[in-house]
Parts: structure tokens; C-alpha cells; sequence
């Protein structure tokens, strides 16, 4: 039952990372400014809340394959980490570049980077060891882990326009997919 501290420690941390990435991102002048018909907010919304929950699910993944676990797998780790620094990566691109540039941009450019990412990372999780139980893994289990990434990505980001909508979702996704992966592992 140790593994139940592993969700409490990371939203502690990312409760506190979130807070002072709100800080770094005012200090830094990095805003989501309303200048766009889709924005709902009147004043200008500090813009780093994914790199700390992004920062306290590393430190909790790590702390818990130390720790609680006590048996690292290096090739599973790592392949989760670089899996997750992808697709942060990707996301923070998105919020800091992407929306200011996107004018010279064609929504096309962006759909390629965001499936060329899911990929690798499909990719990288495959190698790493992990997959998909009730598909076997193939063509069929990697295009699977691709559109759920690509998927997943992309209900985030269309859903980021109110404060906390976005992480209320990722949150009650990971109470259920927490839930799915207790249930097949025990």
C-alpha cells in the first residue's frame, strides 16, 4: 500500500511548485494576455502552472522509484521521464511560442509536431517495456499509444482556457487511470 503516497506527494509538490511558477512567471513577464476571442479571462494570467506540475510529477515519480518501490527499472524510468519531457516540452513550446507566432504558422505545422511527438514518445515507452495488456504489442498497440498521447495532448489544450479546468481534468484522468492500473496490477 505504499504506492498510494505517490499521488498525495505529487499534488503536494505541484500545489507548491504550482504557486511559485505563478511567481517565476509574473518576475519573468511570461502572460497568457486576453487578446484573442477564445480568451475568457479580462487580465493578463501568469503562464507557467504546467512546468510545475510537470516539475512536482518528476520529483514524485522519482522519489517513489527510490523509495517506495526500492527496484529501479533505469529503462523504465527513464523512458517515462523522457516520454513525459517530450510532451512538456511540446505543451510549453505550445504556450509560449506557438500562440504568439501562429500567424505565420499553419495549423498544419503544429498537427505534425504534435504526431511526430506522440511517436517518439510511443516509441520510447515501447523500448522502455511498457505497453498496452489487452492489446498486444504491434503496429496496432503503438498507432493506439499515439492517438491517446496525440489525444490526450490536445483535450488539455483545447480545455486550458480557464484557470484550473485543465488541471481539474488531468486530475480526475489520473484518479481514473490510477484506479484502471491498480485494478490490473493487483
Amino acid at each position: 500500500m505504499n504506492f498510494l503516497y505517490i499521488p498525495w506527494m505529487a499534488f503536494l509538490l505541484a500545489v507548491v511548485f504550482v504557486f511559485l511558477s505563478k511567481k517565476l512567471a509574473s518576475q519573468l513577464h511570461i502572460y497568457d494576455n486576453p487578446d484573442s476571442s477564445l480568451a475568457v479571462h479580462e487580465r493578463p494570467i501568469p503562464h507557467l502552472g504546467g512546468f510545475g506540475i510537470f516539475l512536482a510529477a518528476f520529483i514524485a515519480l522519482m522519489l517513489s522509484f527510490f523509495f517506495i518501490f526500492k527496484q529501479i527499472n533505469l529503462l523504465r524510468l527513464s523512458s517515462v521521464l523522457i516520454g513525459g519531457l517530450l510532451a512538456f516540452s511540446l505543451g510549453l513550446w505550445d504556450d509560449l511560442k506557438w500562440k504568439r507566432i501562429r500567424k505565420n504558422y499553419r495549423p498544419n505545422t503544429k498537427f505534425i509536431l504534435q504526431v511526430l511527438v506522440s511517436g517518439v514518445i510511443s516509441i520510447v515507452l515501447i523500448v522502455g517495456g511498457l505497453s498496452i495488456r489487452f492489446i498486444p504489442i504491434g503496429i496496432v498497440g503503438m498507432i493506439l499509444v499515439i492517438f491517446y498521447i496525440f489525444g490526450g495532448m490536445n483535450a488539455v489544450n483545447m480545455q486550458d482556457g480557464l484557470d484550473g479546468l485543465a488541471a481539474g481534468l488531468v486530475a480526475i484522468s489520473t484518479a481514473g487511470f490510477a484506479t484502471l492500473s491498480f485494478l490490473t496490477y493487483f
